[in-house]
């Protein structure tokens, strides 16, 4: 990716608009990630500057511990509100719950990935919301990664098991 093309938007839950927007300095991207798979889906932004931190811009943990199924996580994104034909972007930041659920309810499980949604639910992340957090209280668990169509559950690379290659190329 051309590194000059990225930048990051923080401090606002408006699509495109408000808080303070940062270039990039460079891009990591794991060294194992596999695009077919879908495995090791994890990458980094150096920011050009720091944000500085406020009401609005506040750190997150990271996991560095799986919690426990049925613990309920929150999705967050502007991707599209649902599948099919109905693909419009929200301008307003959506956020919604969803439980973790089993290995076993994973789809193609590794442990790179961790689930959560409802089997026959429909609400969950959805096209644009990749890359995106999944996140309990202040805990970054999971990162959106893939899915079923907007539907049931949804796969997140699973932060606690790349918890150590985030901080060795982040440095912290």
């Amino acid at each position: 990716s051309d590194v000059n093309k990225v930048t990051i938007r923080a401090g606002t839950s408006e699509l495109g608009t408000g808080g303070v927007e940062i270039k990039a300095s460079a891009l990591y991207t794991h060294p194992q990630f596999d695009p077919n798979a879908i495995d090791y889906d994890i990458a980094l932004i150096r920011l050009a500057s720091p944000l500085t931190f406020g009401p609005s811009i506040s750190a997150i943990s990271l996991a560095n511990r799986r919690v426990p199924d049925g613990t309920s996580a929150v999705v967050s994104g502007w991707g599209f509100l649902a599948g099919g034909n109905n693909n419009t972007n929200p301008k307003q930041l959506q956020k919604v719950a969803i439980p973790v659920v089993s290995d076993s309810e994973c789809l193609d499980f590794t442990e790179r990935r961790i689930c959560a949604g409802y089997s026959n639910g429909n609400q969950g992340p959805c096209v644009g919301d990749s890359g995106g957090p999944l996140a309990v209280g202040n805990t970054l668990i999971g990162i959106v990664s893939t899915g079923q169509g907007c539907t049931g559950i949804s796969v997140f690379s699973n932060v606690a098991n790349l918890h150590s290659w985030v901080t060795s190329v982040a440095g912290v």
